[in-house]
């Protein structure tokens, strides 16, 4: 753990305090007089002998404010040093004897306190430019003032106590501590500017600077109180007081707490009952800023930008301990957010150290500007307080212990002396958290204003998974849908949509199979059905509100008519289970648009649907990399959304570098040939090992074990009338076809009111629906069993009634226990064999030669440059290492001026020598570009440049001001070394760099070069350069023709690509679209559309298993509560006739109504579904709530899903209507 700062005992700002900074004096042993003037001090201290005429202006304060009207002034209390008689140490006011809780200590007549004269002006601003006239008109008076013994003492008061105050040589290195406020105070940091621009003063004026001074330390709401501010700080347990303002009366200062003889009396400057705002975002280093010290523990720090904060205070044993906020904690983060929290305070942390250690330390630089004593030392304090408090962060957000220690990690010993806990160097141990592009890339606030103002709602839809929102920009013929809150798409954005298949597609040669996961809007499926060659797509949705509301909307067509296609809806999870053995590892494309990493099952097996040679699509490539051999980022503006990513994994297919093939798509953006492969291109990386990428992955069905039983239920609709037209001969045959797929039939039922018929079998039902005129128009299919078969009896069922042409859909119900596993549903499958990628190259019988490697790597490197005569650096080991890079470098034409740095002696041992060498290094390559008036193109760091070198140069290009000024605007930094697993510190170098960066154009590059008995690593970060991946594969292409031959057994490879983060673009020119752009599908539909009724099924669960003592829910129970519920909604169940059939441990109810029929299955524990059926819309909307109600609490519902039933039945009739014609019904309603 951290150990407590050691300060120097310097004055703070208020009273010449210590604060923090030194241990403060309590006399407790002497008897203090009552006396405020007179008192003696008892304790054996010396004297030093001075005339102490502060503290005597002090003391004077306190006699002249006894003396107003209601004033008061404990004489429990008095004025001294805290060492009295040391005229050096703090003053402060002391308690002579004990002060009890709620007794006053001063009260401060109004006529005393000097205040703004501005009715107008706000309480609580810090700079009170009424005051701030009043006051300076005061000190000008002096000793004429009628504030006299209170204005003495302020003009007695030094200057430069803070920072605003201090020489401007100590105010630049104060803003260099701050690193441009990338560490708190965030907000004003100069307030005498701010008095100049707010106010209108001359703050050149002694009296006007004196006066902005007084009243940021010593001001409280715009008042200065005489007496108050003789109170110093100090939080926690040591806070004794509390304040109250009466205005225009007084100012009361009470003991908030029995304050005992010799202890100090201490207010607070942010806890305090009047202190307002300040109790948020104001912390230690804010009360720096405006008192000059740093407080005693607590402390209380924001960081990041006051995303978080901390309180640090001390334990019983006297240590630093650390609490985060509970709204703001960022242990409750993920892992890889956590991490880039702990990536900041490290790099905070190694700027702060690094000023301490070389950019302002004596012994390194002796030419530093001088800086007053006082400033010097208040300056480093807040710098060592600021590196505690990082500490103590870091500490507290380790996630293992390991960790606490980067240079083990992983079992590596990467560190050595230069890791020291003092040092600023970075261990160049791995750090898991990347870059992420999480904040916004544009004005996303004009979308959002848009929104809320120039959209109109179309319609909102609440269902059992989600909250979906359509609404209209009517002036820009824009459509857009919300889920859950977030914009998913809009008309004007739509076609991006084209890059996440097509994209992906041009690497397949033929694509007949593709999975689509979180479609619901149907434009993914619009897009994949432009392939030719489809056989199949399986398209997962949660719930049917979305294809069906986007289908009214913006015309995208569900196509359940199309053979090819089928919906499957439910969660994710429960859908896999119930796919067909032959699913499993035969599709081309799989695109996930819903499941998260977090879902590692169903993640997982969404891998296993691939086709050896087929490509995933995803959003990130998180928990991708152990599970494929290649994969690309790809990175594009939005003109709404401002940016979206796409992720393609494969374990065959090599983004990079494989054939595109041309599919003849037509989109109205997406391009398609080698000129665009790369336009939106943006990370890459190569796994060494990988699947096996002919080897068809098995079913991972037994990783998804489901927590209920569960069936598929499969939906059909007629689009051409079937041949039956009475029920008995209907049912006969149709109870043949279903023996003939192997079922056995339990019980048969026709329903009443001619609405059909239902086949009960020990597997599932069918259910064949028909209007009350008898025209039938489908039917549905539920199995708990031979799942497998479902296809079988589909076609039985189709070729019996005679029907052509049907759409159909699937959504996944609760099933029956006792049936779970049968026809091989849950067959785990042995996991695929692991084996290298393929390599690009072919392979003979030589081997490769470092030195001719790494002359040819680094010289075709320099190619990517894209000046003429360009200045150079080259980093070598020491002077007795060969420098094959320097020897590359130095027969470059491209080279004008090229500096030659080399290891200095001693930095293996001395921290010092380090520092020494890292401030040699820095200052010969700024005097060469300064006398050169040229800026650096190209460092390289050689392959013997030791992790030290490393270290310093990693510590080098991390300053802002080497960014700014050596680098060109387009900017390379080169690595060569041996790959070996103990030389990782080299791309951790290389990735801090990409990553300090961090906005594109960035990215870095990793070239293996590779023969059978070792291999390189060509490392190249690239810094303003677009196009720069073309130039990465005109590299690769390059050091492939000189270094191989067709006698080599080298192999040269692209093996990563990062990039960085997209930057702010206030106006990315990108283009929009309008829905008039699309085909709308619903005409046709219109035309030839019949509604035959609305099904609903609700799927509820007993609450708590626990309690079945108190309710018990078997069929019977369950039967007599939907009779119950029924009859509360005046259904007319005279003449019922309910059918019951047992299955296994559950069982099937059915039940025939006037005008509809529910079909009930239990699946003999805890759950059940109803599947409800209606003439007409609406029939059985308050069917669950008044369910629950009857079950008095027991039951809970798990989903719920209506849809409408007949021919081409996407919509309801009313989703037809015109929006006047839909708004005059709703009047008549």
């Amino acid at each position: 753990m951290p150990t407590e700062l050691q300060f120097f005992p310097w004055r703070s700002s208020k009273w010449l305090s210590l604060g923090l900074l030194a241990l403060t004096v309590f006399c407790v042993e002497g008897i203090l007089s009552a006396s405020l003037v007179d008192s003696t001090d008892t304790c054996s201290i010396p004297n030093t002998g001075l005339h102490d005429k502060h503290l005597e202006q002090a003391q004077s304060v306190f006699r002249w404010v006894a003396k107003g009207e209601n004033a008061y002034i404990s004489p429990k209390q008095v004025v001294r040093r805290a060492t009295p008689g040391d005229i050096n140490s703090p003053l402060g006011v002391y308690a002579t004897e004990r002060i009890y809780a709620d007794e006053i200590i001063t009260r401060v007549p109004w006529d005393y306190i000097i205040s703004s004269d501005d009715p107008d002006e706000e309480p609580g601003d810090q700079l009170s430019c009424s005051l701030l006239n009043t006051l300076a008109w005061e000190l000008k008076q002096g000793n004429e003032s009628m504030y006299a013994p209170y204005i003495e003492y302020l003009n007695d008061e030094p200057d430069g106590q803070i920072p605003t105050s201090w020489s401007d040589e100590a105010f630049e290195l104060f803003l260099e501590v701050l690193g441009n406020q990338s560490i708190p105070p965030y907000d004003t940091l100069n307030w005498l500017e701010v008095a100049r621009n707010s106010c209108n003063v001359d703050t050149d004026d002694i009296f006007v600077r004196r006066a902005v001074l007084l009243i940021i330390q010593r001001s409280d709401d715009a008042i200065m109180i005489p007496a108050y501010d003789a109170y110093n700080h100090r939080n926690g347990k040591w806070k004794n007081t509390r304040t109250k303002i009466v205005q225009k009366k007084y100012h009361e200062t009470r003991a908030s707490k029995v304050i005992e003889a010799g202890e100090q009396i201490l207010l607070s400057y942010n806890f305090c009952d009047e202190c307002g705002g300040r109790a948020y975002h104001y912390g230690t280093a804010e009360i720096f800023r405006d008192y000059g010290f740093v407080e005693y523990f607590p402390q209380r720090w924001w960081y990041m930008e006051e995303e978080y904060h901390f309180n640090l205070d001390k334990d019983s044993e006297e240590k630093p301990s650390l609490t985060w906020d509970e709204v703001s904690n960022p242990l409750d983060l993920d892992k890889n957010e956590k991490e880039q929290v702990m990536i900041w305070f490290r790099r905070q942390l190694v700027r702060l150290r690094r000023l301490k250690n070389i950019d302002w330390n004596p012994m390194v630089n002796p030419n530093l500007p001088h800086i007053p004593s006082y400033q010097w030392n208040n300056i480093w304090g807040f710098v060592d307080a600021n590196i505690l408090a990082m500490e103590m962060a870091l500490e507290s957000l380790q996630l293992t212990p390991a960790a606490l220690n980067p240079c083990t990690r992983h079992g590596r010993a990467t560190c050595d002396s230069d890791a020291a806990a003092e040092s600023h160097y970075h261990e160049l141990a791995e750090e898991t958290a990347d870059l992420e592009n999480e904040n916004l890339t544009c004005d996303f606030n004009k979308f959002l204003e848009a929104w809320k103002w120039r959209f109109r709602s179309l319609e909102e839809v609440e269902s059992s998974h989600q909250k979906i929102v359509f609404k209209r920009d009517d002036a820009n013929d824009n459509v857009c849908l919300a889920v859950d809150g977030v914009v998913e798409i809009c008309s004007s954005f739509r076609p991006y949509l084209e890059y996440r298949i097509h994209s992906a597609a041009q690497y397949i040669e033929e694509v007949k199979r593709v999975v689509i996961v979180g479609g619901g809007n149907s434009m993914v499926l619009h897009e994949a059905l432009k392939y030719p060659n489809l056989d199949l797509i399986v398209v997962f949705e949660f719930d049917q509100e979305l294809p069906r509301k986007s289908f009214k909307h913006f015309g995208t067509d569900p196509n359940f008519d199309d053979p090819r296609v089928e919906w499957w809806f439910c969660d994710p999870a429960n859908s896999l289970v119930m796919l067909p053995n032959d699913y499993w590892g035969s599709f081309d494309l799989v695109l996930n648009d819903v499941v998260g990493q977090e879902d590692e099952n169903v993640h997982g097996a969404l891998f296993h649907l691939l086709s050896p040679t087929g490509v995933f699509v995803t959003n990130s490539m998180k928990s991708l990399t152990s599970a494929f051999t290649y994969m690309a980022k790809l990175y594009f503006r939005n003109p709404e959304i401002c940016d979206e990513a796409v992720v393609f994994a494969s374990n065959s297919l090599d983004f990079f570098h494989a054939p595109l093939y041309e599919h003849a798509i037509t989109a109205l953006m997406y391009q398609h040939g080698e000129l665009s492969r790369f336009q939106h291109f943006h990370d890459y990386k190569f796994n060494k090992i990988g699947r096996k990428s002919d080897v068809k992955q098995p079913s991972p069905r037994y990783e998804l074990q489901q927590d209920h039983a569960t069936g598929l239920f499969h939906v059909v609709n007629f689009e051409n009338d079937a041949i039956f037209d009475h029920n008995e001969d209907a049912l006969c045959f149709l109870s043949s076809k279903v023996e003939s797929v192997g079922f056995s039939i339990l019980e048969l039922d026709v329903f009443e009111d001619n609405h059909g018929m239902a086949i009960f079998t020990e597997e599932g039902y069918v259910v064949v629906r028909k209007t009350p005129t008898g025209r039938y128009f489908g039917f549905e299919v539920l199995l708990w069993s031979q799942i497998e078969r479902m296809r079988q009896i589909k076609s039985a069922l189709l070729e019996g009634l005679g029907v052509s042409a049907s759409s159909s859909y699937n959504v996944i119900v609760g099933g029956i226990i006792g049936n779970l596993g049968d026809g091989g549903i849950f067959e785990p499958g042995v996991e695929a064999d692991l084996l290298e990628g393929d390599s690009v190259t072919v392979t003979a019988l030589s081997t490769l030669d470092p030195r001719r490697a790494c002359v040819v790597a680094i010289s075709e490197t320099v190619q990517l440059t894209t000046s003429d005569k360009i200045t150079a650096v080259v980093v070598c080991g020491s002077g007795d290492l060969p420098c094959f890079s320097l020897e590359s470098l130095k027969n470059q034409t491209k080279i004008g001026s090229l500096i030659e740095l080399y290891e200095c002696d001693g930095i293996n041992k001395d921290l010092v020598k380090t520092y020494e060498c890292e401030n040699q290094m820095f200052l010969k390559v700024r005097n060469h570009i300064e006398k050169t008036r040229s800026r650096v193109a190209m460092i390289v760091v050689d392959g013997n440049a030791s992790i030290r070198l490393h270290r310093i140069w990693d510590s080098i290009l991390a300053r802002k001001d080497v960014i700014d000024d050596w680098m060109e605007d387009k900017f390379l930094l080169v690595t060569w070394a041996p790959d070996s697993e103990s030389q990782y510190w080299r791309g951790v170098f290389l990735d801090r760099f990409r990553q300090t960066i961090q906005d594109d154009p960035v990215s870095k590059a990793e070239i293996s070069l590779e023969d059978n008995d070792q291999s390189f690593t060509l490392g190249v970060v690239s810094i303003g350069n677009p196009s720069v991946i073309y130039d990465y594969r005109d590299l690769e292409k390059r050091l492939q023709s000189k270094l191989m031959d067709s006698l080599s057994t080298t192999q040269i490879r692209l093996k990563s690509i990062r990039g960085g983060v997209f930057p702010f673009d206030e106006d990315p020119h990108t283009e929009e679209f309008r829905q008039s752009d699309y085909d709308s599908n619903s005409e046709p539909y219109e035309e030839d559309y019949m509604f035959a009724g609305q099904q609903t099924i609700f799927q509820v669960v007993q609450k708590d298993a626990t309690q079945r003592t108190l309710f018990s829910l078997n069929m019977d129970t369950f039967f007599q509560l939907l009779l119950e519920a029924l009859g509360k909604l005046g259904f007319d169940l005279s003449g019922v006739n309910p059918m019951h059939v047992g299955v296994k441990k559950g069982g099937i109810t059915a039940i025939s109504l006037n005008g509809g029929n529910i079909i009930a299955r239990w699946d003999g524990d805890r759950h059940v579904t109803l599947n409800c059926f209606s003439d007409e819309v609406d029939v059985f909307d308050d069917l669950l709530e008044v369910f629950h109600h009857v079950a008095k609490g027991h039951l809970e519902t798990m989903e719920y899903s209506h849809q409408p039933r007949g021919r081409h039945a996407i919509i309801y009739p009313s989703d037809f209507m015109d929006e006047e014609d839909s708004e005059e019904v709703e009047d008549d309603n």
